[in-house]
């Protein structure tokens, strides 16, 4: 969204003072929307730190590996040896050990050496024996998924353990050389744990206060793009503002799950005080755009005075000038603005967001007598959301040997044990010494995914990355070849790039690991271009041999996975409206009321995330446009429920018992429809408004019902009732 350009100047200025004074403008105007552009799409800086702290990690602890290997005179091969497993236990402790407390840090950083020179000595004393070294890592791929049920530091050690077994076996080192790696093991764990616990090391404070940066950001975006709605309302753009809204829902959940760690609030602040102000700024904003969205299509009749007024406030708002927003708000709430229905939401959700924006900015989110149960919703990894697993963790499958009986982490085991030994036998027809890569292809298949359908999505990712990479590296390793430095900054710069990405693309982390890795061969004099074409052979192969073991062994299947993440939402659904019916007759506090409300938009987010996990071909999927609309009413379900509580919040009972009763309407209803057991089970449908109806029929009974609850208990039901099991009859 750019700022008004007001090119009226006085006559007398010069021509030529007025074409700067309005580029420098320009130029102001676009450094804003890209400097919000990148926080918000950055939430909390997490990929930038992550880029950052494997690239100094890395490129410090060379030169202390050449420090130490000068002082022991080591040189040849044992030196780029020292070098490089060095490097490697830096990159894995810099990326996998987890943000968190120093406490926590420091052990994971001090098991991390310890499982590296166990990996090492392993592949060392294995490696002389070639079926040994391969049933070795069949159990160490096994050993190192099934010991992340014991947290973030088993985590840590079993990848890092498994990187430097696959790597010391890839070098293939004298039994000789095993010493001089011990040491090079435990300088480098030294060296980096140093980092970790001091310049590395994530303040909580400051990443709480670079997430607000990132909401308000996020906040700024949707009413940009509230703006562009209101001036051509194409269905385009209506999507796009809810793909804003997703997002923003996205740095919300973030932000909850950054409070289980209290000092990371600022002093004097609450985490239930802040957890409502998180509530507040999402339901303000999803308020504003489904306003804006009913301005710009169904009422048509404002004219466009009024249009142009709401435009005029949307920008002071959209750019942070919350005076002349404020005065645009009020003068919207004069006739003959406030005639219509849109503009008065319109209003209503733009003082709430001003109000919020200057509680947070004045200090005035202090604690209370509730804080001691404040119970965190999210469980943050490494610094960001979790994945599906904690859907698809949960549930039976009803198959035969299926999850049901099996726990994620020892599923993943077997499933990770079988993928590699399948890697291994057809990776060694290709090459019996390039095989390593297809072990690698399986085995990652199963880091951070979970359903079939994400280890396919990855599995592909990771084949395409590669393929992309190699067409550069071969170019690029030319380039470089003979230049040590040239090399050097061109590895760091792909380790930057390679993390600073991962979140957003695995193809493209992949693609400058590619890269990295065509540099280091050449470090090796191993560069070829059939070595590499050998490496995206090999790849192909064990994403192959991945996507065949999930598919077969244990398998935990996309649609299932989806209906328990659908039933969980309608669940947090039922029991957020549930709680309302409790707070409106006075039996309960509001902190469980924005539990709820967290969890809900959280049940919301593993729904969108199955849903786009599930594989499917245009065409041929014939549930694919039913299923993308069940999956927004849904959504609209959700957020619809989440507004309720401010205006369940601000209503003080006692109040007429009908509102209470027509909250628990909606429950029971949400709870029958959460049990429907088939993907397929629920038909979006307008044709049965038994539900909407009997809320209707309460409101009306009501004395005086508060306007703004009245108004979204009636949406909320409105949205419900689209929703029908098949074959219910009205």
């Amino acid at each position: 969204m750019s700022r008004p350009r007001s090119g009226n100047r006085a006559p007398a200025e010069p021509l030529g003072r007025q074409v700067f004074d309005r580029g420098k403008t320009l130029v102001d105007i676009e450094l804003r929307d890209a400097w919000d552009r990148f926080v918000a799409s950055d939430p909390g800086l997490n990929r930038l730190r992550r880029g950052l702290r494997a690239t100094l990690a890395v490129g410090t602890t060379i030169g202390v590996q050449l420090l130490v290997a000068d002082a022991l005179q080591v040189t040849g091969s044992a030196r780029v040896l020292h070098l490089l497993l060095g490097s490697l236990l830096a990159l894995n402790m810099a990326t996998v050990i987890r943000q968190g407390p120093r406490r926590e840090t420091a052990v994971a950083a001090a098991w991390a050496p310890v499982a590296a020179a166990l990996g090492a000595v392993l592949a060392t004393v294995a490696g002389s024996r070639h079926w040994l070294a391969l049933a070795v890592f069949v159990l160490i791929c096994s050993g190192a998924v099934w010991v992340r049920r014991f947290g973030g530091a088993w985590f840590a050690g079993g990848f890092i353990a498994w990187q430097a077994y696959f790597f010391t076996l890839y070098l293939h080192p004298p039994l000789g050389a095993l010493p001089g790696m011990l040491i090079a093991v435990a300088v480098s764990g030294a060296w980096v744990t140093v980092l970790l616990l001091t310049v590395l090391h994530a303040d909580p404070r400051r990443m709480l206060a670079r997430t607000v940066t990132a909401l308000r950001a996020r906040a700024r975006a949707v009413v940009a793009h509230c703006l562009d709605m209101l001036a051509d309302p194409d269905p385009r753009r209506i999507r796009t503002l809810r793909g804003q809204l997703v997002k923003l829902s996205e740095v919300s959940l973030l932000f909850d799950g950054q409070l289980s760690d209290r000092s990371a609030l600022p002093a004097g602040f609450s985490a239930a005080a802040v957890r409502r102000w998180i509530v507040e700024v999402e339901i303000s904003c999803e308020e504003l755009a489904n306003a804006t969205a009913d301005l710009a299509g169904r009422d048509r009749d404002a004219s466009a005075e009024t249009r142009a007024a709401v435009a005029h406030m949307l920008r002071q708002l959209g750019w942070g000038e919350h005076d002349a927003a404020r005065t645009a708000v009020i003068a919207l709430r004069k006739p003959p603005h406030d005639q219509v229905r849109s503009v008065r939401r319109l209003t209503s959700s733009a003082d709430m967001l001003l109000t919020t924006v200057a509680d947070w900015d004045a200090g005035r989110l202090h604690g209370s007598a509730d804080d001691d149960d404040y119970e965190p919703v999210v469980g943050l990894v490494g610094g960001n959301l979790p994945g599906t697993t904690v859907t698809s963790a949960t549930g039976p499958t009803g198959r035969l040997f299926a999850p049901r009986t099996w726990s994620t982490t020892s599923r993943q085991a077997v499933q990770a044990g079988a993928a590699a030994a399948l890697a291994i036998v057809a990776g060694e027809l290709i090459s019996a010494q390039r095989f390593y890569w297809a072990v690698i292809a399986a085995f990652v298949a199963f880091t951070g995914t979970t359903t079939v359908g994400e280890t396919v999505r990855k599995s592909v990712s990771r084949t395409v990355g590669t393929l992309a990479g190699l067409v550069i590296a071969v170019g690029l390793a030319q380039l470089t070849a003979g230049h040590e430095l040239a090399t050097l900054a061109v590895l760091l710069a792909c380790i930057f790039c390679a993390f600073y990405v991962q979140a957003l693309s695995y193809a493209a982390m992949i693609f400058f690991i590619t890269l990295m890795l065509g540099e280091l061969y050449g470090i090796l004099n191993r560069f070829s271009d059939t070595v590499l074409v050998v490496r995206l052979t090999e790849t192909a192969v064990g994403a192959a041999a991945g996507i065949l073991v999930a598919a077969l062994v244990l398998p935990t299947r996309t649609r299932p996975t989806l209906v328990r993440a659908r039933r969980g939402l309608l669940e947090a659904l039922s029991q957020l409206t549930a709680e309302c019916a409790l707070r409106l007759d006075g039996r309960t506090e509001g902190n469980r009321l924005l539990t709820d409300a967290i969890r809900l938009d959280e049940a919301a987010r593993q729904v969108l995330r199955n849903a786009e996990s599930l594989l499917s071909v245009r065409g041929l999927d014939r549930d694919r446009r039913d299923r993308h609309r069940r999956v927004a009413v849904l959504r609209v379900c959700a957020s619809t429920a989440r507004s309720l509580v401010p205006a369940v919040l601000a209503t003080r009972p006692p109040v007429a018992p009908e509102l209470a009763e027509a909250c628990r309407v909606i429950s029971d209803e949400a709870s029958r429809l959460a049990e429907v057991p088939d993907l397929r089970g629920l038909r979006v449908t307008g044709d049965d408004p038994d539900v909407a109806a009997r809320v209707v029929a309460l409101l009306d009974e009501a004395a005086e019902p508060p306007v703004v609850l009245r108004r979204r208990l009636h949406r909320l039901a409105d949205s419900l009732a689209l929703l029908v099991p098949r074959g219910r009859t009205r």
